[in-house]
C-alpha cells in the first residue's frame, strides 16, 4: 500500500506542478492584454497626431505616425483581418481575459483538490507510521 501511495504522491505532484506552470502562462497572457488594452486607450484618448513604435518583428521597430486611429486591422483567425474600431477591439480583448480568468478559477480549483488530497494522503502516512511505532 505505502508504494501505491507513493506513486499517487508523485502523479499529484506532477499534474500540480503542471496546473501550476499553466496558471504563469495565463497570467502572463492576461498581463499581456491588459497592456494592449492600455494601448488602445491611447489610441482612443490622444486627439493630436500620434507617433509610435511598431514592431517588424525579432526586436525591431520602426516609428510610425498613425493615420487613422479610428480603424484597426484585426486578426481574427486562419489569417483573415477585419477592420474594428479601437472599443470593439477592446471588447475582443475584455472577452479574451474574462475567458483566460474563467480557465484560471478551473485551474486553481484543480489545483486545491489536489492539494486537499494529498494532505490526506499525509494524515494517512502519518496514521499508519504512529502504527507501527506502536
Amino acid at each position: 500500500m505505502n508504494e501505491e501511495m507513493l506513486m499517487k504522491a508523485q502523479t499529484l505532484q506532477r499534474e500540480s506542478e503542471q496546473i501550476e506552470n499553466n496558471i504563469l502562462i495565463i497570467n502572463e497572457h492576461i498581463l499581456e492584454l491588459n497592456k494592449f488594452n492600455e494601448n488602445l486607450m491611447f489610441l482612443e484618448n490622444k486627439e493630436e497626431e500620434k507617433e509610435i513604435l511598431t514592431s517588424l518583428g525579432r526586436g525591431v521597430y520602426v516609428k510610425s505616425k498613425i493615420l487613422d486611429e479610428k480603424k484597426l486591422f484585426v486578426e481574427i483567425g486562419a489569417g483573415i483581418v477585419v477592420k474594428k474600431s479601437p472599443t470593439e477591439t477592446k471588447k475582443v480583448i475584455e472577452d479574451q481575459i474574462e475567458k483566460f480568468e474563467d480557465a484560471k478559477k478551473q485551474l486553481l480549483g484543480q489545483l486545491h483538490m489536489y492539494k486537499e488530497e494529498f494532505g490526506k494522503m499525509l494524515k494517512e502516512v502519518k496514521k499508519m507510521k504512529k502504527l507501527s511505532d506502536d
